[in-house]
């Protein structure tokens, strides 16, 4: 399995934000990137490790970077 290290830049910024609890329009905001685009880094990440929403993204971040 990829670690969230080895990810893209903004897939990785996408997830770090998400296990810090912001919501998609705040993710959006804060990279400067539509909140539709931000759904689409979520359902390459949640594919990608088989997840089924935030909170286990979350717990995936927690567990591999400690956030």
């Amino acid at each position: 399995m990829t670690r969230i290290a080895e990810l893209p830049d903004r897939q990785r910024e996408v997830a770090r934000l998400v296990a810090k609890g912001l919501s998609n329009k705040e993710i959006g905001t804060a990279l400067g990137i539509a909140e539709a685009t931000i759904k689409v880094y979520l359902k390459t990440l949640f594919t990608r490790y088989a997840l089924r929403n935030r909170v286990q993204l979350a717990r995936l971040v927690f567990e591999q970077e400690g956030l």
